[in-house]
């Protein structure tokens, strides 16, 4: 069983094959997918043996690369569990998947000398502090790339922050989702959904609400 996950969340723009960079944005892309979903799903249970891995498809251009849900294994409860993974997969990156594709994509394609505090392209490695910021960044560094200039006044807008673009976590609070086995001969899976301000209060109050039921997996949803 082979359960694809895409190569990048599915609101977020993603290489395109046949692309000058394909080779380079894909490895990116992926590797900050899969540390991504690693951050995402946290499994309470060492035998369920689910892993994200890299998997490459033939293409008229030679082949292409998604991200799929793999097992070390077998537990039967693992199958169940990857088709909640594929419902629940991130919608867009976070600010740490964002981070790392800048700062990969920046290290593969310009110079350090440039990249320091009185280069020219020292605002590549300006913290990212939200979405939003952080796609208008990549923008701009795909961009330069390119060969095409980007002024200040360019640079400064786009990599200032609103307000508005404040994170869930930033603000206290962020929505977990629990799943849980009742135990019975069927082994029925319960999606306890809250919103806390920490994985372990959440998993409080699923198992306070779900007393018999044992915790297989947690994930923050955005």
């Amino acid at each position: 069983m082979t359960i694809y996950l895409g190569s990048t969340p599915c609101e977020e723009e993603c290489a395109s094959v046949g692309d000058e960079h394909y080779q380079s944005d894909a490895r990116i892309e992926i590797g900050a997918y899969i540390d991504q979903l690693n951050r995402t799903f946290h499994f309470h249970r060492s035998d369920l043996g689910i892993i994200f891995r890299k998997k490459r498809e033939p293409h008229d251009f030679g082949g292409y690369y998604e991200v799929v849900v793999d097992f070390e294994g077998f537990n039967w409860l693992s199958s169940p569990l990857a088709y909640v993974i594929e419902e629940h997969t991130p919608t867009e990156w976070d600010v740490i998947a964002l981070q790392e594709i800048i700062l990969r994509t920046v290290s593969t394609h310009f110079q350090p000398e440039d990249l320091g505090l009185d280069g020219p392209l020292a605002w590549m490695k300006t913290p990212v502090v939200s979405v939003p910021q952080g796609r208008r960044m990549l923008d701009l560094v795909r961009k330069v790339r390119t060969g095409r200039c980007v002024s200040t006044n360019e640079v400064s807008a786009n990599l200032a922050l609103d307000p508005a673009e404040e994170t869930s976590e930033q603000a206290g609070t962020q929505q977990f989702v629990v799943v849980l086995d009742d135990r019975s001969e069927r082994h029925s899976l319960t999606e306890f959904e809250c919103t806390a301000p920490s994985a372990e209060l959440a998993i409080e109050q699923a198992k306070s609400t779900h007393p018999s039921s044992e915790v297989l997996m947690h994930f923050t949803r955005g």
